[in-house]
């Protein structure tokens, strides 16, 4: 028996030759449960790929390379060096109020995208 399914958002044709039970029924979800794992391994695999070519991206892990600097003392400073970004209460940014940088950082990537 022959299963053909189709999925028109991954513009796939999935044929499964099964004539694992008498069921019709039965040899389809099985075929449905090869396809879900496939499209996923398919998924991960583009997921690692994406992730590796946005590590290339970044810059070595070493002194100098820094996201964020904080001067508490003798002034009160936090500032951004990959967005240029400075905010005066390193309180609040250590707190977790870091939305002011989080959004400078959307917009650069986004400008960067539109490039």
């Amino acid at each position: 028996m022959q299963i053909k399914l189709r999925v028109p958002s991954e513009s796939l044709i999935f044929q499964l030759d099964s004539q694992q039970h008498k069921s019709q029924h039965r040899n389809r979800v099985d075929a449905l449960s090869v396809l879900f794992a496939r499209i996923s391994q398919q998924h991960s695999s583009l997921r690692k790929e994406e992730m590796k070519d946005r590590r290339l991206t970044l810059g070595p892990n070493s002194f100098g390379n820094q996201i964020r600097s904080y001067i508490l003392h003798p002034y009160r400073l936090v500032n951004d060096h990959r967005t240029h970004v400075q905010h005066n209460s390193p309180e609040d940014v250590l707190n977790g109020e870091i939305d002011r940088f989080l959004l400078a950082t959307l917009e650069q990537d986004a400008a960067q995208m539109a490039i």
